[in-house]
């Protein structure tokens, strides 16, 4: 654990030094303009979480009333409701897995496009004083770090939201 928190808080340095401008809250500007998808997504989250619980009190509803009482239109309405909420909840799930595509997707465009404005706006005496190699692997610490919160489970609100699929 001590590693890991190293190895990120030389992450993070490298990034501040990097990108002196860019803070937090450019960041979170920059999630805050997905609000109506994220929003989605955590509807969507809580409600497969109350669909989670739904189909092992129909079947002991069906076992109470209609196995007991041998009532066979329970039994189909029962059914049919069960059948009705399985379908509602694999769709929202499917809509949520694309909508958190969706949302990572555009972010990480931003955030590709913002470090190539980055980039392009360097002098051209840096592109001579520093070999091509040197500004690769920064910009190979700078992916790495952009990719490895989600790598960790529970880091990440995709993390999250992936967890409460379970």
């Amino acid at each position: 654990m001590a590693c890991m928190t190293a190895n990120l808080s030389q992450k993070l340095v490298f990034l501040k030094k990097w990108c002196c401008n860019d803070t937090l809250s450019w960041l979170a500007g920059l999630v805050l303009q997905e609000k109506a998808l994220l929003r989605d997504l955590m509807f969507a989250s809580l409600t497969l979480s109350c669909l989670t619980i739904f189909p092992p009190l129909v079947v002991v509803n069906v076992i109470d009333k209609a196995l007991t009482h041998r009532s066979y239109s329970t039994l189909a309405l029962l059914g049919t409701l069960l059948a009705i909420a399985t379908s509602f909840e694999a769709f929202l799930g499917y809509a949520r897995r694309l909508a958190v595509l969706v949302v990572g997707t555009r972010l990480d465009a931003k955030l590709n496009l913002h470090v190539v404005n980055r980039l392009l706006r360097l002098p051209l005496d840096y592109f001579e004083k520093h070999p091509t190699g040197e500004t690769m692997h920064k910009m190979a610490k700078l992916s790495g770090f952009a990719n490895e919160p989600s790598t960790q489970a529970g880091s990440s609100p995709r993390a999250l939201f992936d967890e409460t699929e379970v």
